[in-house]
């Protein structure tokens, strides 16, 4: 079988913005230093090989890589990087929303500027929201969310609720008024 060239995607190389001359971001995702003449300790010239540079998976779960000018190493998100070059510059008030909710998916195919609102509505469709036992610092389970709407529907006080599952007056107050946990418990918002 023979592949025409349109059947393939072609990958298409852009200057990195504010490092132009320097580092070049594919619509791939993928980020590369470009040969350039560095001086040496003693003075003279050489030429220094452009390289694909390795991005690291940060602790937040994006791709980063780190970017030098003058000396100065700055670190970047990927997707920042790849969106700003391929799709445009950030509108205001927006960020990069990832498609398919894959932090690792760097293709510009992948990315679109959003609002935070709708950032956050696509993460609670793929269900990825870090809410509830998501949450690191979560101290209560679902379980438990659940005993304490029903101990306090059988009349339950919040200060006892409260002592007896660990936590604060107020963490169950927002639970009973579906400030929190509402994924949980079905209970909608009240002021």
């Amino acid at each position: 079988m023979f592949l025409r060239v349109t059947d393939v995607d072609m990958e298409e190389w852009k200057d990195v913005v504010g490092y132009e001359g320097k580092y070049i971001v594919s619509n791939f995702g993928r980020v590369s230093s470009i040969d350039r003449q560095v001086a040496t300790k003693g003075g003279s010239l050489r030429v220094a090989r452009g390289k694909r540079l390795k991005a690291v998976k940060h602790k937040s779960g994006y791709m980063v890589i780190g970017l030098c000018d003058n000396g100065s190493m700055t670190q970047h998100t990927v997707h920042s990087v790849v969106a700003i070059a391929h799709i445009g510059p950030r509108p205001d008030g927006h960020e990069v929303c990832h498609k398919d909710n894959n932090r690792e998916n760097n293709s510009v195919e992948n990315l679109r500027w959003g609002t935070k609102l709708e950032n956050a509505e696509d993460k609670q469709a793929h269900g990825t929201e870090v809410i509830g036992e998501r949450n690191g610092r979560a101290v209560l389970t679902e379980k438990c969310v659940i005993s304490i709407i029903e101990m306090a529907n059988n009349g339950r006080a919040q200060c006892d609720l409260a002592k007896d599952f660990g936590v604060g007056r107020a963490t169950i107050n927002h639970i009973l008024r579906g400030r929190s946990w509402n994924h949980v418990t079905g209970i909608a918002p009240c002021p």
